[in-house]
């Protein structure tokens, strides 16, 4: 997503569930979310499950600056 920062960006999944990790890290990470505001908006997305959620949680983290 960085790398066309700017540009329109597709990511596809028919439930919205896949796309709910790489969603919530993007929010969190690039345009300064709330860890809960990102999940709240992934949710009403399609993310339904636990794990992706986390992913995008730990993601987010993990690339976070000091």
């Amino acid at each position: 997503l960085r790398q066309h920062a700017g540009e329109n960006v597709f990511l596809h999944c028919a439930s919205g569930n896949r796309t709910g990790g790489p969603i919530i890290a993007h929010l969190i990470l690039d345009h300064g979310f709330a860890e809960e505001d990102a999940v709240q908006m992934a949710t009403r997305g399609g993310l339904r499950s636990s794990e992706i959620l986390g992913w995008g949680l730990d993601c987010a983290q993990r690339h976070r600056g000091p």
